[in-house]
Parts: C-alpha cells; structure tokens; sequence
C-alpha cells in the first residue's frame, strides 16, 4: 500500500513538472494560433478604403470639428 501510494505521488509530481515545463511553448502556439485568427478576421471585416469614401469621412470629420469649435 505505501509503494502505491509513492508511485502515485511520484507520477504526479513528473506530470505536474512537465506541465511547468511545456506550459510556456504550449501558450506560445495558443496564442499565435489565436492572434492569427483575430488578425484574419479584423482583415476580412475592414475593407479598403475608397476615395469617394475617404473624401466622405474627412468632410464629415471637417464639418464635425468645426461644430465642436462653434460651441
């Protein structure tokens, strides 16, 4: 019964060991894999901007100010 118990410990304490030690290259992959989704969907939501568009935004940011500036 005590070496059952020993080998018991001993098993956990190698598993608790390797997961210290493969935590930092597991987290690593885990975070590149979900930066890489983020980044292809912020790329697939934003879509270039046209010149018609962006004289539309800057007028609109131009009439904006000046409101601001009236008040």
């Amino acid at each position: 019964m005590k070496r059952k118990i020993i080998n018991v410990l001993t098993g956990l304490l190698f598993l608790i060991g390797f997961g210290i030690l493969v935590y930092p290259t597991v987290s690593n992959q885990w975070n590149t894999f979900r930066q890489s989704r983020l980044i292809s969907s912020y790329e697939a939501v934003n879509e270039p901007l046209t010149p018609e568009r962006f004289h539309s935004r800057v007028g609109r940011r131009h009439r904006f100010l000046i409101s601001l500036y009236r008040k």
